[in-house]
């Protein structure tokens, strides 16, 4: 019994690892997904803003 009670710890803590490990790789993938978003959206205002931008700019110059 001592020695199923010890496979049983053995096992729980490598299932306990293994989802440590799949959070971890979720976490990043969201992290690396967050990031993508916030670039794209950045790059989308960034195009939308440049006609703007540079009519404001001639506008001032004149």
């Amino acid at each position: 019994q001592i020695e199923e009670r010890k496979y049983l710890a053995t096992i729980r803590a490598e299932e306990t690892e293994e989802e440590a490990k799949a959070a971890t790789v979720n976490k990043e993938i969201r992290d690396v997904t967050n990031t993508q978003i916030t670039e794209s959206v950045l790059e989308i205002d960034e195009c939308q803003a440049s006609p703007v931008e540079a009519s404001t700019g001639d506008a001032t110059r004149l």
